[in-house]
């Protein structure tokens, strides 16, 4: 459920100064500021606590992803309340950020979209004839990579006496995000003879990533693959997905893969390992071979995500 989206009425300041002084910095500068920042998800709320911890107050607009498919913009209420930051997704993923942000600047909140500097794909969602945004770029780990700076950059420029603090944080994330990358790399997903089809482009990030072949669910009823042997995987992310291809699927003998793209009760880091996982078993499926354990896959500890169909 959406929570209600805040607008503020902010006070103007009159800036003092007294007499020929030298000017002195701000208290909040010299000490470290408590930010009331807003998360226009709980994705964007989770990547702020990784940089900063508890040391702020944030809330969320959506915590529930499937929140985004019954958008009804009646939802948005206005109270009033003092705002330091609004960090959306951009990419066009939530229907109401663009409004919003508009209304935040009027107000003289900081709107920072991570998106920016993101190496952004394009894609037709199922059932349409527009080209639109690719809204998940966060199945890059070198997007995310860019999307995390871009909130470590933000609260640094609202508090920078603990700019030293968000840089080793931001450097700490990067660090296991580039150990995730040297794992995928050693899998070498891509020197298998395998053709991954894909059920939708939103996957475009995911299979660049792990630099496997793969084409379209369209071009794979149009006989793209008729004369090869590759093996396929059809890899989906829905289990509507599946379903809707259960026939093609059964006579082409392909394997069905499900991965996650977002999931809002997962760290970032986990996601990319359990896909990880997913497509080494796979892959160990394909070849009938012994499936190779989690632990001598990943350097990390992950929750355990529930294998369907």
């Amino acid at each position: 459920m959406l929570k209600k989206i805040i607008i503020l009425i902010l006070s103007a300041f009159l800036l003092v100064l007294a007499g020929c002084s030298e000017p002195e910095e701000p208290d909040d500068v010299q000490e470290g500021k408590t930010l009331t920042i807003l998360a226009s998800n709980k994705m964007i709320q989770d990547m702020i606590k990784t940089i900063s911890g508890d040391l702020h107050v944030s809330s969320v607009i959506v915590e529930n992803e499937s929140v985004l498919e019954n958008f009804n913009e009646n939802d948005i209420v206005v109270e009033d309340e003092k705002l330091d930051i609004f960090f959306h997704f951009g990419a066009s993923y939530e229907p109401f950020s663009g409004k919003l942000s508009e209304v935040m600047r009027k107000n003289q909140v900081s709107v920072i979209d991570i998106s920016r500097g993101v190496h952004l794909l394009g894609y037709k969602p199922a059932e349409s004839q527009i080209d639109m945004v690719n809204p998940y770029y966060l199945s890059s780990p070198s997007n995310y990579i860019t999307a995390i700076s871009n909130i470590a950059f933000g609260l640094m420029e609202k508090d920078p006496f603990r700019s030293d603090l968000y840089n080793k944080n931001l450097a700490d994330e990067k660090k296991r995000i580039e150990e995730i990358e040297d794992w995928i790399e050693k899998a070498n997903l891509g020197s298998s003879d395998i053709v991954y089809v894909a059920a939708g482009n939103e996957l475009r990030y995911l299979l660049n990533s792990f630099d496997v072949k793969h084409i379209t669910l369209e071009d794979f009823k149009k006989g793209f693959l008729n004369e090869t042997d590759a093996a396929v995987i059809f890899i989906y992310t829905k289990d509507a997905e599946y379903e809707n291809a259960t026939e093609l699927i059964g006579n082409s003998k392909a394997l069905p893969l499900k991965v996650i793209l977002n999931d809002y009760s997962m760290d970032r880091k986990e996601i990319y390992l359990e896909n990880l996982k997913r497509f080494r078993l796979a892959i160990a499926a394909i070849y009938e071979k012994d499936a190779p354990t989690a632990e001598s896959l990943l350097p990390y500890r992950m929750e355990k995500v529930p294998e369907e169909k």
